[in-house]
């Protein structure tokens, strides 16, 4: 038996397939517009678009949504937080699309915005 071998060798240039450098940013997931502003939602729609941008209040990185004239809609707390925040930082963007709407509760789809900030 031999060992772990891997005979990789050095030098530039690869000759194998293209790999998307960050495959991790192609993040799509629902979740809630948490403390949603009634002035700004009061005039969004199934399928109206957000934008998602990251701000920094009290030190934190925190995740909003904002609506095309610049309001904020709401926060955003998706299970994949920390990945969005990375993806954010290395020049990725996203949009979330409102999905539902039940009184003051608006679900909305975080997805790739396919531009970037």
């Amino acid at each position: 038996m031999s060992g772990s071998g891997g005979g990789g060798g050095r030098g530039g240039g690869g000759g194998g397939p293209e790999i998307d450098v960050a495959p991790n940013c192609e993040i799509v997931e629902r979740t809630q517009l948490n403390s949603p502003k009634a002035i700004s939602i009061g005039h969004i729609k199934i399928q109206d678009t957000l934008v998602v941008k990251l701000v920094t209040e009290g030190g934190q990185p925190i995740l909003i949504a904002e609506t095309d004239t610049g309001e904020r809609a709401g926060s955003l707390t998706p299970t994949h937080l920390a990945e969005l925040i990375r993806c954010i930082r290395t020049g990725h963007a996203y949009i979330a699309v409102v999905i539902r709407m039940v009184g003051g509760l608006c679900q909305v789809e975080i997805r790739p915005s396919g531009g970037s900030s």
